[in-house]
C-alpha cells in the first residue's frame, strides 16, 4: 500500500530461493526490481491496481500470486459527496451536479451512458440517455493537492413510458457445469421479444420466445442482463448473478446456502472458512467428506508404522462425491526452503461406503526428518 504523490517501496516475502521476479499490471510510474521483487516509485493514480507477480527459482517458476495494489489519495484530496445511485429514464432529459469536499477545482467521469457528457463548467454530468440498463460511473475531483479517491456510482437508466421489464423468476441462481437447462423469459406483453447479454458459453437465448437453453460450459460467476422489447423501445434492464460449478458448488450451497454462493465475486472466503472450528476449513471438509458444521466429522491423513512389514505408511480418507477435487501428498525434506515434491499415487485404493481409503506405501523419505502435507484443489 501507498499514498499518491508519496515515494512507496514494497517487496514481497517468499518461502526458498528465488532468482527472478516479474509483474504483471504495474503502474508505468512505478519500477520492478526484478532480483529482489521490490516496487518501487511514486504512484500518481490513487485507486486499487490488480498486479500479478511471477517468481522463478532453481526448482522452477512458482504460482502466479495475485496482488492488489491499494494507492491511498493525498493527504487534502477532494472525496465525491455525489449519491451512489441514480436513476434516470430513456428521452428524458437529466442533470446530476457534481460534489465532492475539500474544494474542488474540477472533475472527471468514466464510463457515462450513451447520450449522458460531462460539463466542465457547470461541474455537472448531463444530456438525455439514449438507452437503458444499469451502467457504473466511475467519477474523481481535484484540488490543489491532486486527484482524489475514484468514487463509483451506479446509474440505472429506466426504459421509457410503455416499455415493459423482462421478469427472471424462472432463472436459478446456480447450475451445473455441463448439464442442459432450458429457462422462460417474461413480461407483461405476449408480442415482446427480448435480449440477453453476459450468458455463460453454451446457453443461447431465442429472442423471439425468451427462452434461454444449452449446456452450462465453463464454471464461473456471470452476471446476466436481460431486456424486454416491445412496441415503446426496450424496457428496463434486469441483472442476475449465475454462478456456473461443478459438485463443489452445489455442496457449498447445502451447507451455507444458495445466496452465500451466487452473491460472493469470490468463494475462497467460504473455502478457507471454519465455522465448526475443529482446524479444517471448508475446502478440507468438502475433499475429506466431512460435515463443516460438525466438529471432528473428517478423518484427517494417518502416518503410521505398519507392524508387519515396519515400513511408514500414509492413509488419506477422501469424499468419493468430490469428483471435482484433487488430492495431493506431497513431500519434503525442509519446508522452509519450499522444495515440495510430489509424493506419487496411493498404492491401495479401496472405496469404502461413501468414503475412499488411498494407502501411501512407498513414500519418498529424507534424513534426519521429512515432512508430508496434503493439498486439496478444487477445479
Amino acid at each position: 500500500a501507498g499514498r499518491a504523490g508519496e515515494l512507496l517501496t514494497e517487496t514481497p516475502e517468499t518461502i526458498g530461493d528465488v532468482d527472478t521476479f516479474w509483474v504483471e499490471g504495474l503502474p508505468d510510474s512505478l519500477d520492478l526490481d526484478s532480483a529482489s521483487g521490490e516496487i518501487s516509485g511514486t504512484p500518481e493514480t490513487p485507486g486499487v491496481h490488480p498486479l500479478i507477480l511471477y517468481a522463478w527459482g532453481p526448482a522452477g517458476e512458482a504460482m502466479p500470486v495475485p496482488l492488489d495494489l491499494v494507492v491511498r489519495a493525498a493527504e487534502g484530496t477532494p472525496e465525491i459527496l455525489t449519491p451512489a445511485e441514480l436513476e434516470a429514464r430513456v428521452d428524458a432529459p437529466f442533470s446530476q451536479v457534481l460534489e465532492a469536499t475539500a474544494s474542488p477545482e474540477a472533475f472527471r467521469v468514466h464510463d457515462l451512458p450513451e447520450g449522458l457528457y460531462l460539463n466542465e463548467d457547470t461541474s455537472t454530468f448531463a444530456g438525455t440517455p439514449a438507452v437503458s440498463g444499469i451502467f457504473s460511473v466511475r467519477i474523481q475531483a481535484m484540488n490543489a493537492y491532486g486527484w482524489g479517491k475514484e468514487k463509483a456510482i451506479i446509474i440505472d437508466v429506466k426504459g421509457r413510458p410503455g416499455t415493459v421489464d423482462a421478469v427472471t423468476d424462472d432463472l436459478p441462481g446456480i447450475v451445473k457445469a455441463g448439464d442442459a437447462v432450458e429457462w422462460q423469459l417474461t413480461s407483461a406483453d405476449a408480442d415482446a421479444q427480448y435480449t440477453a447479454r453476459g450468458l455463460p458459453d453454451g446457453l443461447a437465448l431465442d429472442a423471439s420466445t425468451g427462452t434461454i437453453s444449452g449446456t452450462a460450459g465453463e464454471p464461473g460467476l456471470y452476471l446476466v442482463s436481460v431486456k424486454a422489447i416491445n412496441a415503446s423501445g426496450e424496457g428496463s434492464e434486469t441483472q442476475i448473478a449465475l454462478r456456473v460449478g461443478g459438485p463443489a458448488l452445489f455442496w457449498l450451497a447445502d451447507h451455507f446456502g444458495e445466496e452465500a454462493v451466487r452473491n460472493t465475486s469470490s468463494l475462497e472466503s467460504l473455502w478457507l472458512g471454519d465455522p465448526d472450528g475443529d482446524g479444517h476449513n471448508n475446502l478440507l471438509e468438502y475433499g475429506l467428506g466431512g460435515d463443516p458444521h460438525s466438529p471432528g466429522t473428517a478423518t484427517p491423513p494417518e502416518l503410521a508404522v505398519d507392524p508387519d512389514t515396519n515400513e511408514l505408511v500414509l492413509i488419506v480418507w477422501r469424499s468419493e462425491a468430490a469428483t471435482d477435487t484433487e488430492i495431493q501428498v506431497e513431500f519434503s525434506p525442509n519446508p522452509g526452503d519450499g522444495s515440495w515434491q510430489d509424493a506419487g499415487d496411493p498404492d491401495e485404493s479401496v472405496l469404502i461406503g461413501n468414503l475412499r481409503k488411498e494407502t501411501y506405501r512407498n513414500l519418498p523419505k529424507a534424513a534426519p526428518q521429512g515432512f508430508y502435507r496434503l493439498r486439496v484443489r478444487v477445479e
